[in-house]
């Protein structure tokens, strides 16, 4: 259901055939939905509502999953149903949106960024874990990749500056050092 028009016709034909195989070797069903726009809708809203009106997955098993991308709002949402929480979870979604997705649609390549997205949420389905990446990328870097310079730098700043609110604290008279304590309190 490409209603942005994202996804090319040879990448819809091979979509449409993988979820189609996909249904038959484990019951789940699996559907993408492109819009243009979720006018002002949240996106768990709009995803929650389109995954009950077409009921997908069987019913006795909730197994359903709904890959949604809205173009001009910039957003996307992978709906899972109860059955699927188990092994398609929260997290792995997650990493399939920021470690696939994400970095295909920056690249310009929104129908291999879906075709990607829905072959991770296939082999998951399937029980192969490795088809999410590890680790999804991000573009801050944490404090154990900082260099050992910028650790100590940091630290050196952060005591320098508690340090000297401490000190006026301490030699302070009235409610301006019971301010500075209120409000050094969470620093220690």
């Amino acid at each position: 259901n490409d209603y942005a028009e994202m996804v090319p016709g040879d990448i819809s034909d091979r979509l449409e055939e993988k979820l189609r195989a996909l249904e038959e070797r484990t019951g789940a069903q699996v559907a993408v939905l492109t819009v243009e726009s979720l006018e002002g809708e949240p996106i768990e809203d709009f995803s929650m509502r389109v995954a009950e009106t077409w009921k997908l997955g069987q019913k006795d098993k909730d197994n359903g999953v709904l890959f949604v991308v809205a173009e001009s709002d910039r957003k996307m949402r992978i709906e899972v149903g109860y059955g699927l929480e188990p092994v398609l979870t929260d997290a792995l979604s997650k990493r399939i949106l920021d470690g696939i997705t994400r970095a295909r649609f920056r690249a310009g390549d929104f129908g291999g960024g879906i075709e990607a997205s829905v072959d991770a949420i296939a082999g998951v389905i399937e029980g192969n874990e490795g088809a999410v990446p590890a680790e999804a990328p991000s573009g801050a870097s944490s404090v154990g990749n900082m260099p050992i310079a910028a650790r100590f730098a940091g630290m050196l700043i952060f005591t320098l500056v508690i340090g000297v609110f401490s000190t006026v604290a301490v030699f302070a008279k009235g409610c301006q050092s019971w301010f500075l304590y209120v409000f050094l309190m969470p620093f220690y």
